[in-house]
């Protein structure tokens, strides 16, 4: 069976969209089920780089890995725990303007006229950039958080170039206390408060898993 493939050309003189099917041939089917497609290939590059693959690395900078900071502190004998992060859903902002963006650019190939469909477009670039800045602060401030639990301690991290840590020892946390709604609840996030004795850690909003590193801190 000959596989059917769609080739679409943007005119940028008549700001035109145009799609045609064109046939596969052998070579070019061979290509694809030999390396995976560019968009692909790129969108994984950029979820590498924002969310990590490993637990002793905070992500990428410019291709290289990035140390995460408990592991240059730990004493040792000391053992690690559990390693939280702030959830994904904190992109939310960005990922919003990116798609109203989007949805604008795609709209103004309807409008009836040319100078109101290249106003739609200048919009939706600056949508676009704004999105772009939303989610490289927000890349930023989840890759410079930090929390870890150890057998004899919660270390908290935040920050990259400017840092601000707090430590407490186990020994010294009288409660902890996990915050939900119910949209949190569903999608695995919530703050984590952690009460110790004369002092308290600053509340841990927006934290992947609550659970369970409320869970590793007791056992602790």
């Amino acid at each position: 069976m000959q596989r059917i493939g769609l080739v679409c050309v943007f005119d940028i003189r008549r700001s035109r969209l145009s799609c045609r099917a064109e046939p596969v041939t052998e070579r070019q089917n061979w290509r694809h089920t030999r390396r995976p497609p560019v968009a692909r290939a790129f969108v994984k590059r950029i979820v590498d780089a924002c969310v990590g693959t490993a637990t002793d690395f905070t992500g990428s900078v410019f291709g290289a890995r990035v140390m995460a900071y408990y592991t240059k502190v730990l004493q040792p004998g000391e053992r690690v725990l559990a390693v939280g992060r702030l959830h994904w859903s904190i992109y939310r902002h960005a990922l919003v303007m990116l798609a109203v963006a989007l949805a604008v650019f795609i709209g103004s190939f309807w409008l009836p006229r040319p100078d109101w469909a290249a106003g739609a477009r200048v919009a939706a670039g600056a949508i676009a950039a704004i999105g772009l800045l939303a989610f490289l602060g927000a890349s930023i401030r989840r890759h410079g958080t930090e929390i870890v639990v150890t057998d004899r301690r919660v270390i908290f991290k935040r920050g990259i170039l400017s840092r601000h840590t707090v430590e407490m020892n186990v020994s010294k946390i009288e409660s902890v206390d996990v915050e939900q709604s119910f949209g949190a609840r569903m999608l695995g996030y919530g703050t984590l408060l952690i009460h110790g004795t004369g002092s308290d850690i600053e509340p841990l909003q927006r934290l992947d898993r609550p659970l369970a590193i409320r869970s590793a801190i007791v056992a602790g």
